[in-house]
């Protein structure tokens, strides 16, 4: 559980690094569910269509309520952690695409083994957007990013896996069209 605590400890709040702390996650999940990993790209998608659309445009609706919330525009946020414009193009689709897979891969056994690591998995979301969020929103967002980990232990593995990527990558194509129409970034 502490994988993505380190990760973001060290290189988002300390060294100020997206790519870094993403990177750093990523390769902790890689080195522990190694076994895991090719089984888990073999499995056949699960038909979550329905499901993904909502799941997408929740995605696309928070960042589009952003900027009346923010304590800073989002391209400040972003270049604050190293982020450049081009960097944030290849986020996209490793943000949208590969890292709910892995989320799902190596979240998915600990919060069958124990309730507390929803509110891990929902507390590590919140130091990243704790220098972006308001306090009422940081805690709102960390008690919603709980209950959608506990909901997606309900549901089939790859049902989690297509809605968290469309979740996922909602989020990524809204903060594109914010930074988009933003002086501050692009």
């Amino acid at each position: 559980m502490l994988a993505p605590w380190l990760s973001v400890l060290l290189f988002w709040v300390w060294l100020r690094h997206a790519w870094a702390a993403l990177l750093g996650y990523h390769a902790q999940l890689l080195c522990w569910r190694r076994r895991e990993l090719l089984a888990a790209f073999r499995r056949r998608p699960a038909r979550s269509h329905f499901a993904a659309l909502p799941m997408l445009c929740s995605g696309l609706l928070l960042v589009w309520l952003l900027p009346g919330w923010a304590r800073m525009p989002l391209g400040d946020w972003m270049a604050a952690h190293q982020l450049s414009p081009q960097g944030f193009l290849w986020m996209i689709p490793w943000f949208g695409l590969l890292h709910p897979r892995l989320e799902q891969l190596h979240w998915r056994p600990l919060c069958a083994a124990t309730p507390w690591a929803h509110a891990a998995f929902a507390g590590y979301h919140a130091l990243v957007l704790a220098s972006l969020l308001p306090l009422w929103l940081l805690t709102l967002c960390t008690l919603g990013l709980a209950l959608v980990s506990r909901i997606w232990q309900q549901f089939p593995e790859e049902f989690a896996v297509r809605t968290h990527q469309a979740a996922d990558t909602g989020i990524a194509l809204g903060a594109l069209w914010l930074l988009q129409n933003s002086s501050s970034f692009l």
